[in-house]
Formats: structure tokens, sequence, C-alpha cells
């Protein structure tokens, strides 16, 4: 099952105590969490480590990006300092884990 770019959101922002289960999300903090994901896997893209589309990510990885992302984006959310920031290192880690070993986007399909 994959998940989606607003659900990763909504995880970060649960990891980071800024949403109640009931309370939306401020569209503040909705926003530089977005940024923050589309930062990362820029990042995260050039540095091999994101090998899914920005709307079907993986199950295994949802865990390490959320580290990750919460890492980045804990200052602009008034997180800084609470030890957010160690989750960028060992999101990176899980997800070089979890990297297929060969390289899925040159392995494509031939159609006749």
């Amino acid at each position: 099952m994959a998940l989606t770019k607003a659900q990763l959101r909504e995880r970060v922002a649960k990891h980071l105590k800024i949403k109640a289960i009931d309370v939306p999300l401020s569209a503040e903090h909705a926003s530089e969490i977005d940024d923050a994901i589309d930062d990362s896997r820029a990042e995260l893209k050039e540095l091999g480590l994101c090998w899914w589309g920005s709307e079907a990510i993986p199950q295994s990885c949802v865990f390490a990006l959320t580290l990750i992302i919460a890492a980045q984006a804990c200052t602009k959310v008034g997180k800084a300092g609470q030890g957010y920031e160690a989750g960028d290192g060992d999101g990176r880690t899980r997800l070089a884990k979890l990297k297929p070993s060969t390289d899925i986007s040159t392995v494509a399909a031939d159609y006749f």
C-alpha cells in the first residue's frame, strides 16, 4: 500500500505533536511541512535514496521519511531543540537499508 504526500504530511504533523486527531492542521504548518517534503524528496532523489513517485510513497519508507521530514520542518513549526533534528540521520540510514539493490528507474518492460 502506498501513501500520498497529504497522508505523509499528517503523519509528520502528528509526530511533531502539532496536530490533534480531531483538529485540522493549520494552513501555515501544512505549507511548511509540504515544503520540507518537497525539499527532502529532491535531496533524497539526488542521493539515490528516493525511488518512488511523490504520490506513491511505499509504506515501508514512511517511518524513515517521517523522521527526516520532521527534522527538516521542526524549526519552521516551533519545535526546534526538542530532539527532532536527530531523526534525519536515523531516517536516512533506514532508507538506505530499504533501497532496492537494482536501480528500478532503468528497469523497463519492453512492449512489442
